[in-house]
């Protein structure tokens, strides 16, 4: 005698979990065309946003085969009432890679805190997080080869039971 499913939802209803994995993976497909032409555009075009407040810079570029996000403290002299978003687009035929050859680079994604000089030759700090596109991608696809495995293997085993059937019969 089987015992009786305690985790099934009354008259047959299975909730949402059932469509919150293909939901995930749909939005995993955009995601990963997204990257894929932001990491193409980024060889000849840099593209930036970036929003200035009162306390804080936070600009999102992304160049070279990259994202790059840094954060700088105290807004950079903004006006204490104001706020502001600006976006920029430039082409560009060659730019020079500062992000210095370590595992990180290899890896594709790398953060903490950076030092700069300003125009004044005054020291500030910053945040700064690096992700190369194709490590996104990467990211991005692998939940959508989980559920081609998943389909693949419920495609066999579909198609084995009606194997199965027709040779019973």
């Amino acid at each position: 005698m089987n015992a009786p499913d305690t985790h099934s939802e009354p008259f047959g209803q299975k909730g949402v979990l059932p469509f919150v994995w293909p939901t995930f993976v749909v939005l995993c497909m955009v995601g990963l065309c997204t990257c894929v032409l932001m990491n193409w555009r980024s060889w000849t075009t840099w593209d930036i946003v970036s929003n200035t407040s009162a306390n804080r810079q936070v600009s999102v570029a992304s160049v070279i085969g990259r994202i790059v996000v840094d954060i700088y403290p105290g807004g950079l002299g903004a006006d204490a009432t104001a706020s502001s978003w600006d976006f920029d687009s430039r082409t560009f035929e060659t730019i020079q890679d500062a992000w210095p050859e370590t595992w990180k680079k290899t890896l594709g994604i790398e953060w903490g805190d950076q030092s700069a000089r300003r125009f004044g030759g005054q020291q500030f700090g910053f945040w700064r997080l690096r992700v190369r596109w194709r490590t996104l991608t990467l990211l991005y696809a692998l939940p959508i080869a989980i559920e081609l495995v998943r389909q693949i293997r419920s495609w066999r085993a579909r198609a084995k039971a009606r194997a199965l059937v027709s040779a019973a019969v």
